[in-house]
């Protein structure tokens, strides 16, 4: 994946790296096909979503109509089959400039089991990857996913339908999608980022909500959300724009647009045992 930085960002990435590289696990090394089919467009490639060139009156198949793409994963203590040292998907949303969003926007390109699709166009190495860190904290996986597509996917303008060529296989947008939301997690390592900075799972120790943000800051280089429950850390959103269509693969790195929901002292829990 390709992400444009600023200058301070590029700066801050840099310096990390330098300092001393983190060790990352399997999950964000494992050799997955995740090439995207080819986009359509051409002279709207070098336009950036929630920008003036991006502005209303654009292809929505060459620009994301919706705007910003956060990236979402969940740190669940009590889900089976967890993997140790890695926080999981929750999805990938495509939400307004202001941060409100659409949601369930084309009936039509719905799907009845993303799995199935995944697995009719012969992407079982991708299933498998998303059975061990796309997982549902309440019920079977292949229902987060296929809820997750039906939900933001059809939202995502430039992955609609109509925006593929003549002939192109039925539903290669939702392996697109699935394929995105994978390449995406895997260049944002949040448990490893957070090491880095000495915060770990703890049953008895508390961080602060600066230090957890801070920590985060210093790995992606912008601003992100972190969403607590019950005074305890499960959440993260990294928020970014889109350089002409998410088949072009662009994502440009921002701060988050929504305010997080930790505050003062809070919990950073160990998992269960599996």
């Amino acid at each position: 994946m390709k992400f444009i930085y600023s200058i301070p960002a590029l700066s801050i990435l840099l310096s990390a790296v330098n300092a001393s590289p983190i060790d990352l696990p399997p999950v964000f090394k494992r050799d997955l096909d995740l090439s995207l089919t080819q986009s359509q467009c051409t002279s709207s490639g070098s336009q950036v979503s929630c920008s003036t060139s991006g502005s209303s009156g654009s292809d929505s198949c060459c620009v994301e109509s919706e705007g910003l793409i956060l990236q979402t994963q969940f740190w669940d203590t009590d889900v089976s089959g967890s993997p140790e040292n890695t926080w999981t998907i929750h999805g990938l949303w495509p939400d307004k400039c202001d941060g409100s969003y659409d949601a369930n926007c084309d009936f039509s390109s719905q799907v009845s089991s993303v799995s199935d699709v995944l697995q009719n166009a012969g992407e079982t190495d991708l299933v498998n990857y998303m059975s061990q860190y796309w997982l549902n904290n309440n019920g079977d996986n292949e229902e987060l996913w296929t809820h997750e597509f039906n939900k933001h996917g059809t939202c995502m303008s430039t992955l609609g339908t109509q925006c593929y060529a003549s002939g192109t296989a039925s539903n290669t947008n939702v392996v697109d999608f699935a394929k995105l939301v994978v390449k995406t997690y895997q260049g944002l390592p949040t448990y490893q980022w957070l090491a880095k900075a000495g915060i770990t799972p703890s049953s008895s120790k508390t961080y602060s909500a600066d230090e957890i943000s801070a920590a985060l800051k210093a790995g992606f280089g912008n601003d992100v959300f972190i969403g607590c429950s019950n005074g305890a850390f499960n959440q993260v959103w990294y928020f970014h724009t889109v350089q002409g269509s998410l088949l072009n693969d662009d994502l440009v790195k921002i701060d988050a647009v929504s305010k997080s929901t930790c505050s003062g002292h809070v919990k950073y829990l160990p998992r269960q045992s599996n």
